[in-house]
């Protein structure tokens, strides 16, 4: 599968998007970056030494070179179009005077590298990627703010630890994966489903003599199917805030006995069930309570109009 390599500044130019005009059957883009857990080659020194991020694309079609990539740098975007020779750009009718339509490129991986962010002064810039129906997945360790965007591709986490913010929002497009998070997650999507193992950890709450924590959920899922959430709340952590609102999604979410705080939980159509150990504490429409050591203490809102609840500290 031949590439092609892009290097550009995400700090100048830190809009992402990808259009493959329906050109591509199946699309991925793997995100990592520059660290000392992952930097394991001169390509990727260098890169991480001069702030830029690469790109590599990898397209295999069945009819050779048919189809090409095209780059646009443009104000703060990035444009990457994936295109066909015979068939440029499938949003047009050209292709009417065809007799046969030219095959789509049977599939393309991007492989997005990212400079190592930590000692560097400007880190405030947060990199947006619009992959639209390319799935996203994200195998290694991250510092920079990303927000990653998606019309009906999924976002994959593999064990990732991200120490900086992080904001998703897709249209039917499914979250899944393994997250450790330092510093909040943000949530939204109209018909895509959340299942996500979450691991909270904030090594600055050790220095922090308020205990104070930026690890706050935040989860909009009107019409997915399930908001399925298995959270691990690191010992001496302070528990996170959690806000869900959904519709006709249905909630369930495992503490594995982490949490300390108050809860308020409501569905106003839906069945509440909400567990401690073996007691079920509340099994009705609305639920407020608190059960906490103090010094750790967070809070848990979650509303719903016809999905179905169940919580288990």
């Amino acid at each position: 599968m031949p590439s092609e390599t892009i290097s550009f500044d995400p700090n100048i130019y830190n809009n992402f998007i990808i259009e493959d005009f329906n050109n591509v059957q199946e699309g991925e883009i793997i995100v990592s970056q520059n660290n000392v857990s992952n930097n394991n080659n001169n390509n990727n020194n260098n890169n991480s030494n001069n702030g830029n991020a690469t790109l590599t694309v990898r397209l295999a079609t069945i009819k050779t070179s048919d189809s090409f990539t095209k780059s646009e740098f443009r104000d703060s975007n990035f444009n990457l179009q994936i295109l066909r020779k015979s068939f440029p750009n499938s949003n047009t009718l050209s292709w009417l005077g065809y007799l046969t339509i030219p095959p789509k490129c049977i599939s393309a991986r991007l492989e997005l590298s990212l400079p190592n962010t930590q000692n560097t002064p400007n880190t405030n810039s947060i990199l947006k990627i619009d992959s639209k129906t390319f799935n996203i997945k994200l195998n290694q360790d991250l510092n920079s703010p990303i927000q990653l965007i998606t019309s009906k591709g999924d976002i994959i986490f593999n064990n990732t630890l991200f120490t900086n913010q992080l904001s998703i929002t897709t249209n039917n497009g499914n979250i899944d994966g393994n997250l450790n998070t330092r510093n909040g997650l943000n949530i939204i999507t109209d018909t895509g489903s959340v299942k996500l193992n979450l691991t909270l950890n904030d090594n600055n709450l050790l220095n922090d003599i308020n205990r104070q924590s930026n690890n706050n959920i935040k989860i909009k899922a009107p019409k997915g199917e399930i908001i399925n959430l298995g959270i691990n709340i690191q010992e001496g952590i302070k528990s996170p805030n959690i806000d869900i609102n959904s519709d006709s999604s249905n909630v369930s979410i495992k503490f594995n006995g982490t949490f300390n705080g108050q809860y308020d939980i409501n569905s106003s159509n839906g069945n509440v069930k909400i567990e401690k150990g073996l007691d079920i504490l509340n099994q009705k429409s609305d639920n407020i309570g608190n059960f906490s050591d103090l010094t750790l203490i967070g809070k848990i809102n979650i509303k719903s109009n016809r999905g179905n609840i169940d919580v288990k500290f």
